[in-house]
């Protein structure tokens, strides 16, 4: 005698062509035709039913689902709700997210230059990790970015990515920063992002020789490739994470060349300060969530718009340039087009 429960972190959407069970972390899916949705409605409406008693088509459909980590199998009848039965094993919770960045922006500056603020017309084209940060009072101080590196290597991180304006015209901060990633994070992919067309060799050779790619920046891009039509995604597979979660922002982090911590490279709000407090208070705080699960649901300009689960623009750019007003009208190149 078994019993099967879909775990509180999978969530199953119907339409007119079948179903879908989406796994609220990983937001990772798997689609069911119409005739297997209908078995499967069913079987999640009664799953106190023993499995051993189901139809091999139906235990067919749960072995597919506790396969992917969608569906539990239990001894004994198991409810998310612990009110509901005292003896009943306790799932809810038990499947928090672990903190994951798929990168992390390093600003390349000397702390002797100051920063100006950089926002404008010009800023609504892509990513603009490439462009001069913005600082309240300019670059402020030095930060041990050694320790800072050391600290940031016991997290989950996909990608390291240097960026700052020109990194190419401060060479040596460059190659101290990428020599100290490589001694605490050895494997981890990094990248340059520049807008120089024809680096030094000198210094090509080095991120050569330390596995680090460069990334192209051309500011006259044409805007052609960043049309309406082309944000537009109608097959968009973050459909449902955009529901949730910032497209852009999740996942995210910025670190200035001053250590401090912010959830973008544009967006001048200082999480916190490296030198002060440990990066672990990012968590324990909850300081990212207000930017990572900010959808365009909240957004004055994009909230009645059909298309603000599919587009890939990025609303909190006029951050920069409105005094913190988040409501897209500015920048958003869909506007005359909705």
């Amino acid at each position: 005698m078994g019993y099967y429960k879909l775990l509180p972190t999978a969530q199953i959407i119907y339409d007119k062509m079948g179903a879908s069970v989406v796994d609220m972390l990983t937001f990772e899916k798997i689609n069911y035709s119409y005739n297997e949705s209908i078995v499967l409605k069913r079987l999640l409406e009664c799953e106190s039913k023993d499995f051993e008693l189901l139809e091999e088509k139906e235990k067919d459909l749960i072995a597919n689902l506790m396969a992917a980590g969608y569906c539990y199998y239990y001894k004994g009848l198991a409810y998310n709700d612990i009110h509901r039965d005292k003896k009943a094993v306790e799932v809810r919770g038990l499947m928090e997210e672990i903190p994951h960045f798929t990168e992390i922006f390093l600003e390349v500056n000397d702390v002797a230059e100051p920063t100006e603020s950089t926002g404008g017309p010009e800023n609504h084209r892509g990513c603009y990790a490439c462009k001069a940060w913005p600082h309240r009072s300019g670059i402020r101080k030095k930060y041990d970015f050694e320790n800072a590196i050391s600290r940031i290597a016991k997290l989950w991180v996909d990608k390291l990515v240097l960026t700052g304006e020109n990194p190419f015209a401060r060479t040596e901060r460059l190659k101290e920063m990428v020599t100290c990633i490589r001694k605490y994070m050895e494997p981890i992919p990094i990248e340059v992002i520049t807008p120089v067309m024809n680096p030094e060799a000198e210094i090509l050779s080095f991120l050569e020789n330390n596995n680090v790619s460069v990334r192209l920046y051309a500011d006259n891009a044409s805007l052609e490739d960043n049309s309406y039509a082309n944000r537009i995604n109608r097959r968009n597979p973050d459909y449902w994470n955009n529901q949730t979660f910032h497209h852009c922002l999740k996942n995210k982090l910025a670190i200035t060349a001053d250590g401090f911590v912010r959830p973008c490279p544009m967006i001048d709000d200082d999480l916190l300060d490296l030198e002060k407090d440990p990066i672990d208070r990012l968590f324990q705080e909850q300081r990212l969530d207000k930017y990572w699960r900010l959808t365009k649901r909240e957004i004055e300009g994009c909230s009645k718009c059909r298309n603000r689960y599919f587009c890939k623009d990025c609303a909190l750019t006029e951050l920069a340039v409105k005094n913190g007003i988040l409501k897209h009208e500015v920048f958003c190149i869909g506007k005359a087009e909705r």
